[in-house]
Formats: C-alpha cells, structure tokens, sequence
C-alpha cells in the first residue's frame, strides 16, 4: 500500500480531495451488505402474486411512501440491535437492508419519485439539542428540564431488572415478573 505524501504540490491531489462526494472514504464492507440486500429485493424476494423480486430501481418508476421504508429500515436496525445478524428470510445482514432502505429513500427523493407521508415536525431535533448539552451551568440535571412539563412517556427512566432465576429482563415498575422457576430475585 502507498504511503500518502504530505507533499501538497500536487493540484490535482490538492482538488480531488476537496470533491464531493469522497467515495472512497465508504467501506467496502458497507456497499457489499447493501449490495447483497438490494440484489434480493431486486431479483429474490418472493412477491404476493407469485414470482421474485420488485425489479432493480422498481422506485423509480412508481412513487414510494417515507413510512414504508423508514419502517423497514428500523425493524432490521432493531433485529441486529436484539442479536440477529442476517434476515431470516433473505439471509442477508440485517444492516444491508437498513442501508438499502436508507438508500431507497435517498434515491427517492432526489428522483422526485417520494410520497413523504412523514408526520408534521416535531420536537425531537430539540429535544436532542437539549439533551446533548448536558448539565446547564447551575448543575442542573438533563433530566430536571423536565421539572416545568410533564416529562414524555419515551423520555422516563425505567429500571430493567434481570430475574436471577429464568434470566428475563422486566421493567421495576411494570407488570409483576412470575419467575418459572420459582426464583424471581432481580440479579
């Protein structure tokens, strides 16, 4: 592998590394998990009417709707979250379809060809902002900016217990756990 000059004499060195966008820069690793899911939707997956596959770029010749991808991309993003690594149905990683999704609806847009049926803005980009500044100079706690509203049913801690007995994991305040083996002490 070449080592990279720090000589800058270069022009075109100096241009090609001001380009947008830097291609080079996305691992292969990602392209090839997004490649693998769109080659099954595009050729594999099996279709309601009989037959496989929606056809590669199908999104461009009939609109598509926010909702359904975005949904799709956070079920696998939640199925790799919880463990899984591959889709049971198209053996493929769960993050190459998030990234097929994502990619979808990247395309979608920029080919007019997006039904953005979002919801009507909401609060979270401030609440984030809010968030991510972290205790105001007064110390107060993320959590006390709460102290003027109701706080969010999202935004409420909870206590996650693990069962010693069966290994389950419960809320504090939720229902009561019944431990199987007749063990339910938290760990």
């Amino acid at each position: 592998m070449a080592e990279v000059s720090a000589d800058k004499t270069n022009p075109k060195d100096l241009l090609g590394t001001k380009k947008v966008p830097n291609l080079s820069v996305i691992p292969a690793a990602s392209i090839i998990c997004e490649g693998l899911a769109m080659r099954y939707g595009a050729y594999e997956a099996p279709l309601a009417g009989g037959g496989n596959g929606y056809g590669p770029f199908n999104w461009r010749e009939k609109q598509v709707r926010a909702s359904i991808y975005v949904d799709a991309c956070l079920r696998h993003l939640m199925s790799w979250i919880d463990g899984e690594a591959n889709a049971a149905d198209s053996g493929v990683p769960h993050l190459g379809h998030a990234k097929a999704c994502l990619g979808i609806l990247a395309d979608a847009i920029e080919s007019g060809n997006l039904v953005d049926d979002r919801p009507k803005a909401g609060p979270a980009p401030a609440l984030l902002e809010r968030l991510k500044r972290g205790p105001g100079p007064d110390g107060a706690s993320r959590e006390e900016g709460w102290k003027d509203q109701e706080s969010p049913a999202s935004c409420q801690t909870a206590v996650v217990i693990r069962c010693g007995g069966c290994g389950t994991n419960y809320l504090e305040h939720g229902s009561p756990h019944v431990c199987p083996g007749g063990n339910g002490d938290p760990l």
